[in-house]
């Protein structure tokens, strides 16, 4: 019966040694677990990490396209701005000569009719005193027809 009882009250220690043996297996399981769960939250928050300075990067990289963009419209708006100034000076310019040619032209058309004009009316003056000397010498050589006959 000694046999018996000592087999019975080492029952009881084998089993608490075999539920300490258990429970530090969970204990390492569980040690592994939050190792492994803390190198994940680790590897994720570094994946995170990376995403975000990636897509600040990008986001950068937009924004420093878009500005360059932007630049660029600005600058051909300038440009364009001026050479259409340019094109209205050079029409203002090309307008005015135009004009001055054309007041040039009117001067001396009016010129060259008063000259015309002047140039008919002596013409005309000259005929009318051409023509009054030839009636009086018709005058005179038919008084001196009659004067013979």
């Amino acid at each position: 019966m000694i046999a018996d009882s000592t087999a019975i009250a080492d029952a009881p220690a084998a089993a608490l040694s075999e539920l300490r043996a258990v429970n530090l297996q969970l204990q390492a399981t569980i040690d592994q677990l939050r190792a492994e769960l803390e190198l994940g939250a680790v590897g994720t928050a570094e994946a995170v990490q990376q995403a975000k300075a990636e897509a600040a990067d990008e986001i950068r990289q937009i924004v420093a396209a878009v500005q360059s963009v932007r630049d660029q419209m600005e600058a051909q708006a300038v440009a364009a701005e001026a050479a259409q100034q340019s094109l209205r000076a050079e029409a203002q310019i090309e307008t005015a000569q135009l004009r001055a040619t054309i007041d040039v032209l009117r001067s001396e058309l009016e010129r060259t009719r008063a000259d015309g004009a002047l140039a008919v009316t002596e013409e005309q003056s000259q005929f009318a005193r051409e023509r009054a000397t030839l009636h009086q010498q018709i005058q005179v050589l038919r008084e001196q027809l009659e004067h013979r006959a």
